[in-house]
């Protein structure tokens, strides 16, 4: 429910909609993240993979989009706030909760494209445990996109100019009379892009604990072959969790982890360069190879006919790309029992993300989409965020009567910097040659940047119920971002949500077959930040040579942004409602969910963008 957990049967109190995600069965298969660990687990939450990319990330979404802006959910693991996908190995997951209504809220700024929330495993009181897990399977596309033969290709194109009335204008290539060899079929492109890839993982967790300290040490390494040729990914991930009670009213721990990941990507997205796309649209009359062993190119007498498409194979082949990435969080915390039922909490965390990338682009001398020249790429990302929150619960019971309080400051700082060289034109592409000194071309393309951003937050909650029967929760929370235009920056956040948990009245006792019957609705304003670009308000600058200006016309070095900055941007807000009905039949074996649901997106941020093409 965010800043606290319920226990079952704490549960049957939430008012808003909380789906808990099943995870049984979750250590029978490999899986790359958390996204497919929400694959087909939770009503309402969409994960989508796309292209087949064992290094991309599933674009998940909750509801659908959180706004206009297309806004992603909010991770939070342990706590912990996260920007972007967290690196969570799933074999360390223990439970995932995602709130879909306006109860995201507690969360404020980002909170419109709704929340998941991750809690690992934990170290439990006993002697020492130690689980191995080994896991060895296939990886393969399902149902691949069957493609035209040679004949039916050309008939088509053919049947295309004829509709058009463009037969006058048609091209040799699709003319069945004038180049038969179009009509022999070589190649199934579809199949050749596409192979069967072994998976390997490997978890080792230890536990254990007593009544003052438990741990839970998890260690992962995981590799994969992907579905598309000359890709793959892999993993490795370890994980430290520890609590130790002090005092009786003193409690403190650490949950810490280290992931390193790295692979060899291909574009799958772009509709004229993607290795799908060009798959789809390459002749099939065309081989593989020449009798050479070199890549083949379109036809030459006919290339004209069948416009810029790359050879999909080669371009695979070709890929060389190196992204090593380093993900660590180092996370404090302690909880101090200021009284009976009164709690204080203080929370640190400190991530880093540290990511280089080295990617050469080699020549593509095939007839057809020419590339006459290469070049090296070499990029830095690196990104730190720290995280305080202060937080004070207080529950309270009299009689029927609960009360549970929550109030709390949040402070969150986030420094993205990187740089990128380019180097063009390599007169040999042994890997020995592939660094920056050596291109012949002495034009070099070179950027770096530098963002800051800061967050923070006041938040409180009131949960009421009344003999688990009447459900009454009241929350806000107050954001303050750098940013938005600084008249701006603060906005409030609020949501109000009810639960009548019909099941529990004296005259439902007698109905045994209905073992839980709620209905609830809630109502808010949530916040998505995650729309506005670092440079929305403050650009960077970037330098140009060749201006010509002066009261005596000259060439000269100017300065511009390639932002436009509004300043006078504001928050964008997002108005939910929500009103369901959950139902469980025959002591929950059977449950379900009616839901109507109402989301008006609110304010889109507007960023215009200027674009001068330059070398340096």
């Amino acid at each position: 429910m965010g800043y606290g957990r319920l226990r079952y049967p704490e549960k049957s109190k939430v008012s808003g909609a909380v789906t808990e995600v099943s995870l049984d069965k979750l250590t029978s298969r490999s899986l790359s993240g958390v996204g497919e660990v929400l694959q087909g687990k939770a009503a309402g939450v969409t994960v989508v993979n796309e292209g087949g990319d064992p290094n991309g990330t599933p674009k998940v979404n909750i509801r659908g989009l959180g706004g206009i802006n297309g806004e992603t959910p909010l991770y939070v693991v342990d706590g912990v706030v996260f920007n972007g996908t967290p690196s969570v190995n799933p074999n360390d997951i223990q439970d995932i909760s995602v709130l879909k209504d306006a109860s995201a809220a507690i969360y404020g700024a980002r909170s419109s494209g709704g929340v998941i929330l991750i809690t690992t495993k934990k170290g439990k009181k006993g002697a020492l445990s130690v689980d191995f897990d080994v896991k060895y399977g296939l990886n393969q596309a399902w149902r691949i996109k069957e493609a035209l033969n040679a004949a039916e290709f050309q008939d088509v194109m053919y049947k295309a100019y004829e509709n058009a009335g463009k037969l006058n204008s048609l091209p040799i290539a699709f003319n069945p009379n004038l180049y038969p060899d179009g009509r022999i079929t070589r190649t199934d492109w579809m199949k050749e892009i596409f192979r069967t890839g072994a998976i390997q993982e490997y978890n080792v967790n230890i536990s254990g604990g007593n009544e003052k300290s438990r741990y839970f040490v998890g260690m992962n390494h995981r590799s994969l072959e992907g579905i598309l040729l000359n890709t793959q990914a892999k993993r490795y991930n370890f994980r430290v969790n520890s609590e130790h009670k002090v005092k009786d009213w003193l409690t403190i721990g650490e949950n810490m982890y280290y992931n390193y990941s790295d692979g060899n990507s291909a574009d799958t997205r772009s509709a004229y360069t993607g290795a799908l796309v060009a798959a789809m649209y390459y002749p099939p009359n065309v081989s593989v190879y020449t009798p050479s062993g070199a890549y083949s190119g379109l036809p030459v007498d006919v290339a004209g006919g069948y416009g810029d498409v790359i050879n999909p194979v080669a371009y695979l082949q070709r890929i060389n790309i190196k992204n090593p990435t380093h993900e660590i969080l180092i996370n404090p915390y302690a909880e101090i029992t200021l009284a009976k039922d009164l709690k204080f909490r203080s929370n640190f965390s400190q991530t880093f993300r540290l990511g280089d990338v080295k990617n050469f682009t080699s020549r593509v001398l095939e007839v057809g989409k020419i590339f006459d020249t290469n070049n090296l790429e070499y990029q830095s990302n690196n990104s730190s965020t720290a995280l305080a929150e202060q937080l004070l619960t207080y529950k309270f019971s009299s009689g029927k009567h609960s009360f549970d309080f929550l109030g709390g400051f949040t402070f969150q700082k986030t420094i993205d910097e990187g740089f990128m060289a380019r180097a063009y034109d390599f007169r040999s592409e042994a890997a020995t040659f592939q660094y920056l000194q050596n291109a012949a071309d002495t034009n070099k393309d070179v950027s770096s940047y530098r963002f800051k951003q800061t967050l923070v937050s006041y938040l409180a909650r009131i949960n009421y119920d009344y003999a688990g029967r009447y459900i009454v929760s009241v929350l806000g929370r107050r954001d303050g971002s750098s940013m938005v235009a600084k008249q701006n920056q603060f906005a409030n956040y609020y949501a109000l949500s009810g639960a009548w948990v019909v099941s529990k009245e004296n005259f439902m006792q007698d109905i045994s077959w209905l073992s839980n019957l709620k209905f609830r609705g809630s109502y808010g304003i949530l916040g998505n930040l995650g729309g506005i670009s670092p440079q929305a308000v403050n650009p960077l600058m970037t330098r140009y040579n060749n201006v010509v200006f002066g009261q005596e016309p000259s060439q000269n070095i100017a300065y511009y942004s390639t932002t436009l900055p509004n300043n006078n941007i504001r928050w964008g807000k997002s108005e939910q409602k929500d009103f369901g009905m959950d139902v469980s039949f025959f002591i929950t074996v059977f449950p379900c969910s009616l839901i109507i649901l109402s989301r008006i997106p609110g304010t889109k941020f507007l960023t215009k963008f200027y674009q001068v093409q330059q070398h340096m």
